[in-house]
C-alpha cells in the first residue's frame, strides 16, 4: 500500500504556477516530462539540473525518440529552458508564464464546420458507413445514426486508442483539431481513411528526427567514450539522434 508523506520530500509549486499550468494544453508525454523536471529541480531545491535522456526514460517509461520530441515541444512553448547542448544539458522550468507560448486566439473554420456548430445538425459524408435505425416509439419518427469505427470525422476516443496501440507519440487532440480546421480534407479530397492519415502523420513526424549528413556511429562512439560516457548513455543518445540498432552495434564493435 502506497503511503507517501510530505516529510519524505515534496515539490513546492506556487499556486499561481499551478493555475497557469491548468490553462495551457500539454500532451500526455509533455506533462510527464515536465513533472520529471519539477522532481529533479524544485524537488531538490534547485532551479536547474542536468538530466540525461536515460533518466527521463527510466522515470517515465517513455521511448527516447518521444522524449526528444516532448522536450523540443516544451522548449518551443517556452515552458522549459535548456542550458548547454550535446551530452551536458541542464533543464529548468520557466516560471514566468507570461513568456509561455499561447495558442492562437482565433481559429478560422471552414464554412461547413461553422454551419454545423451554429445549427447543431451533424453533416455526414457520402462515403460514411452508417446504420440508420428508425425509432417508431417517438411521435416525430426520429432517426438515430449509429457511428462505426470508419466514420469521418472519427471519435476522439478511437483516435486515442489507435495512437496508443501504435505507440507513435502523436497527440490525438492536436491531430483531430488539425483536420477539423481543414474540414477533414486532404488536399482537394475529403479524407476517406482516418487511420491511414494517422500513419502518414506518424511517418512525417518521424522523418523530422532523421539526421542528414551525420557523423558515422563509430566516430561518435569513440568521441563519447573519450569523454567517459557509459555505454548505455552512448546507445540512448545515438538512438535519440536517429541511428539504427545495427549502426550502433557496429559502431560499438559488437
Amino acid at each position: 500500500m502506497a503511503n507517501p508523506q510530505k516529510e519524505n520530500g515534496f515539490i513546492p509549486v506556487a499556486n499561481e504556477i499551478a493555475q497557469a499550468l491548468s490553462r495551457i494544453n500539454l500532451s500526455p508525454y509533455e506533462s510527464r516530462i515536465l513533472w520529471i523536471i519539477f522532481r529533479k529541480t524544485y524537488g531538490w531545491g534547485k532551479k536547474e539540473d542536468k538530466i540525461a535522456l536515460s533518466q527521463f526514460k527510466t522515470e517515465t517509461n517513455i521511448a527516447i525518440p518521444h522524449i526528444c520530441r516532448g522536450l523540443k515541444k516544451l522548449l518551443s512553448k517556452h515552458i522549459i529552458t535548456q542550458i548547454g547542448n550535446g551530452y551536458c544539458v541542464k533543464y529548468s522550468f520557466q516560471k514566468n508564464y507570461e513568456q509561455w507560448k499561447s495558442l492562437p486566439k482565433q481559429v478560422i473554420l471552414p464554412k461547413q464546420v461553422i454551419t454545423t456548430a451554429q445549427t447543431g445538425n451533424k453533416l455526414l459524408p457520402k462515403q460514411a458507413d452508417t446504420k440508420e435505425i428508425k425509432d417508431t416509439n417517438t411521435k416525430d419518427n426520429t432517426i438515430h445514426i449509429t457511428q462505426t469505427g470508419n466514420d469521418i470525422p472519427p471519435k476522439i476516443d478511437n483516435i486515442i486508442k489507435y495512437c496508443q496501440e501504435r505507440n507513435n507519440g502523436i497527440d490525438p487532440h492536436k491531430w483531430f483539431d488539425h483536420y477539423e480546421a481543414k474540414g477533414w480534407m486532404i488536399g482537394k479530397n475529403r479524407m476517406k481513411d482516418w487511420r491511414a492519415a494517422v500513419r502518414t502523420w506518424e511517418k512525417r513526424e518521424e522523418s523530422q528526427y532523421k539526421p542528414s549528413g551525420r557523423t558515422p556511429a563509430k566516430i561518435r562512439v569513440l568521441s563519447m567514450r573519450a569523454s567517459k560516457i557509459s555505454n548505455i548513455d552512448i546507445k540512448n543518445q545515438l538512438l535519440a539522434d536517429g541511428y539504427t540498432e545495427h549502426e550502433i552495434d557496429e559502431g560499438m564493435g559488437r
